[in-house]
């Protein structure tokens, strides 16, 4: 057999030229921009809104910065949104319930998901394969028929 041939299979793709690596870094890289890109605009529309005053209008809110006004007062971003996030006794019982249900969310699954992963990972290997189609059809069966509150199935 000619391992020299083998050889040079293996390291052909190593030798690629500039225009191969870049497209390659351009394939790599375009669900990442892309992803960015959905996260990030409307993470910034969000936090643009959360600095402005609200108003009645269309928009509800008031710009950020006012360039063209002779005042020497061009940021017009406010506070007032988070202090009243922070004085509002609303906001803090519901985030305290958020972390609550977190939590016990947390626990129940592990106390749930590390008995059955350590099953099935001792399972014989026909034992695991029904075993874990029997995770997916039940992770199926239960989004399938999950019900919203108030809602009839």
């Amino acid at each position: 057999m000619n391992t020299s041939h083998a050889t040079n299979e293996v390291i052909k793709p190593l030798n690629m030229n500039f225009q191969d690596a870049m497209w390659r870094k351009f394939i790599t890289y375009l669900p990442y921009l892309w992803l960015l890109l959905f996260f990030l605009a409307p993470f910034i529309i969000v936090l643009k809104i959360s600095f402005a005053t609200p108003i009645v209008a269309q928009p509800p809110f008031t710009e950020l910065f006012d360039l063209d006004s002779d005042t020497s007062r061009w940021w017009l971003a406010s506070w007032e949104n988070y202090q009243f996030l922070t004085e509002d006794n609303l906001y803090w019982v519901s985030y305290f319930k958020s972390i609550k249900v977190a939590f016990i969310s947390t626990i129940i699954c592990l106390l749930i998901g590390y008995p059955m992963a350590y099953g099935i990972a001792r399972a014989t290997p026909i034992k695991r394969n029904i075993l874990l189609m029997l995770v997916i059809v039940l992770r199926h069966h239960c989004a399938a028929h999950h019900v919203p509150h108030g809602g009839s199935s």
